[in-house]
């Protein structure tokens, strides 16, 4: 899991001892030429964006290139980097 968001266990709960590696960071180039993160990368079995905005180009880079399958699953465009693709009825 790459996450800029440090996320908190839930309801107190402790942080699970087992479960994907996780990594406090954008997923951006600067990400993609770490080389503490290399092995992660180079093993992952696919790529999922969850909302992943500026990511979203990276993401798909990354995973084009390294051949791996993917999902984008957007959110929202970005309102103040696009101000002028709302519709009328959006205002």
């Amino acid at each position: 899991v790459i996450d800029p968001r440090r996320c908190p266990p839930r309801n107190g709960a402790a942080a699970p001892s087992t479960g994907p590696d996780y990594i406090l960071a954008n997923f951006d180039n600067a990400l993609l030429a770490d080389s503490a993160h290399q092995h992660v990368l180079d093993n992952a079995s696919f790529v999922i964006g969850m909302h992943p905005d500026q990511a979203t180009e990276p993401i798909l880079d990354f995973a084009l290139q390294r051949r791996k399958p993917f999902a984008v699953v957007p959110c929202c465009v970005f309102p103040r980097l696009s101000a002028k693709l709302r519709t009328k009825a959006s205002g």
